[in-house]
């Protein structure tokens, strides 16, 4: 069932072939989903006959795990920068071997802001940025430090 947050790639149009995340479910009948393609900076508008869930390790829906090495935009209900309240895109840059969840120092976190133009200049003072990547590190379901230590 496709939901908010579910991973899914687009079947048909111009868009076939992208993958993205949900954002949205509306509609009558709630088979109408806004789609933040990882390609693009908008969101995109699909019914559910166009998208294809993409399932996830050990039927969790966890993102960062091995099998989406490419990344994922951060839900903004999850985190968003501090410094100028951007969105976050995340990937995760090691898997444990076992369980391919993602290390949690191997996290890799940047504001789309920042990217996109160049201009922000964000500090990334550790004290600013400490409770956001512990967010993302619970979302995504990563190791905890005493499980990645072993």
């Amino acid at each position: 069932m496709l939901e908010v947050n579910s991973r899914v790639r687009v079947k048909f149009g111009i868009d076939r072939g992208h993958y993205g995340t949900i954002t949205y479910v509306g509609g009558d009948d709630k088979n109408y989903f806004g789609v933040k393609l990882d390609c693009h900076d908008r969101e995109v508008g699909c019914s559910e006959y166009e998208l294809e869930e993409i399932p996830m390790p050990h039927s969790i829906r966890r993102q960062l795990w091995r099998s989406m090495k490419k990344g994922i935009y951060v839900p903004k209900e999850v985190a968003v920068c501090p410094e100028c309240q951007g969105e976050l895109a995340a990937r995760s840059m090691a898997w444990d071997t076992a369980t391919d969840r993602p290390v949690p120092v191997e996290i890799q976190i940047d504001c789309m802001n920042e990217l996109r133009n160049g201009k922000t200049a964000h500090r990334w003072h550790q004290s600013d940025w400490h409770p956001v990547i512990d967010c993302i590190r619970d979302w995504c379901g990563a190791m905890k430090e005493s499980e990645a230590a072993q």
